[in-house]
């Protein structure tokens, strides 16, 4: 819908699910929104923007956390999260995201946002890939507060930027108590 109120998902399973275009699982477009995903398990889903998916618009407030994400394919952006937006908070807590692709950028998480605070915690991102840019996860960002700690970053791979690629204006980005182990930029910068 275009305006109302919050969505909660909790305890499904999503597998091997498609959209031509975005969210493969879900697409949420509503504004004024809460979102809340939790213990969940996603597989196999696949769209052009969002393997599994898709927020959009603005000021919407999403937590997703305790899910497990795996074997996502996006055509072009976010293997398994698409988030173009403004004025959000999102919150990605306890999570797992696994062996998920963007044939573009953001194997696991594509983020592309204004005055967003986005907070990364407690996550595993594990054997993500993207083509061009940000194995596990690639955000271009304006006027965005962006926090990652106590999660693991492993074995992501992608031309630019393996586990993160950071395009930015005047985002301010703090990481923390991170592992970054075995990532890859193939092709130039950023290995990890």
């Amino acid at each position: 819908g275009d305006d109302g109120g919050a969505i909660s998902v909790s305890c499904c399973t999503f597998e091997n699910n498609f959209a031509s275009f975005s969210g493969g699982a879900l697409f949420a477009g509503s504004r004024n929104n809460g979102m809340q995903i939790s213990q969940s398990n996603f597989s196999g889903n696949m769209a052009t923007y969002g393997g599994a998916i898709h927020f959009s618009r603005s000021n919407v407030n999403a937590n997703v956390s305790f899910c497990n994400f795996e074997r996502h394919t996006a055509s072009l952006y976010g293997g398994v999260l698409f988030v173009d937006s403004n004025n959000d908070v999102m919150v990605i807590a306890h999570s797992n995201f696994t062996d998920n692709v963007a044939m573009s950028s953001g194997g696991a998480i594509y983020l592309n946002s204004t005055n967003d605070d986005l907070t990364l915690a407690f996550n595993v991102f594990e054997s993500n890939a993207a083509n061009e840019f940000g194995g596990a996860v690639f955000a271009s960002t304006a006027n965005d507060a962006m926090t990652l700690f106590h999660s693991v970053f492993a074995g992501n791979a992608a031309a630019h930027g393996g586990a993160l690629y950071l395009r930015s204006n005047n985002a301010n980005m703090d990481v923390f108590l991170c592992l970054f182990e075995s990532n890859s930029a193939l092709d130039q910068s950023g290995g990890a």
